[in-house]
């Protein structure tokens, strides 16, 4: 009995993630072309963080496909959903995204209060990030210590080589580990002398 093809599987996942990857584009369909709401759009990507050259870039991308765009109703729009991010109380929120603040996206008169509490926020954040990251890489090398000394237990079976070998892995990973554990109380003291 001939095994089941993956490829429609694997062609499934390609198009879902192609999907996924254009959702975040500028480019926009001629159908979303056709049925826009400009200024619903401008302040949906407010919302998101963009800048007015994505908005430009989906007027451009429309106007490839012979569809007007309204740039101007999209601006309208943006400066509607910028007003409503660039709050006090959306910095911290914002200061916990995967990407920077874009230093002139709050407008003039709010985007100092925004900043004074975003700024803090993301430095925390990033703190915090880092130490994690930190906190997983000698998570994983300890699992890989573990596996060391569980194979070094059999060495009864293994040649001297191996024996030296599984030595000079359990070294290295021990000392990995060191480093890793000295650049986490590194940061956390450099964190509080701040």
């Amino acid at each position: 009995m001939k095994k089941p093809s993956m490829r429609p599987v694997v062609g499934a996942a390609f198009l879902m993630m192609g999907a996924v990857l254009l959702s975040g584009c500028a480019t926009m369909s001629e159908e979303q072309c056709r049925g826009a709401n400009w200024a619903a759009l401008g302040q949906s990507d407010a919302r998101d963080g963009d800048m007015p050259e994505f908005g430009a870039d989906r007027v451009k991308s429309c106007v490839e496909k012979g569809i007007p765009g309204n740039f101007a109703e999209w601006k309208r729009g943006w400066e509607i959903g910028r007003r409503e991010v660039c709050t006090p109380g959306n910095a911290h929120a914002w200061a916990q995204r995967s990407s920077d603040y874009k230093s002139g996206f709050c407008p003039p008169d709010l985007e100092p209060a925004f900043l004074s509490v975003y700024a803090p926020a993301r430095e925390r954040y990033l703190f915090e990030k880092r130490i994690r990251d930190l906190q997983f890489q000698i998570d994983d090398k300890s699992r890989s210590l573990e596996d060391v000394i569980r194979q070094t237990g059999r060495s009864e079976n293994q040649s001297r080589q191996r024996q030296a070998e599984l030595a000079a892995r359990r070294s290295s990973l021990e000392h990995e580990i060191r480093n890793l554990r000295d650049r986490m109380r590194t940061e956390t003291m450099m964190r509080i002398v701040r």
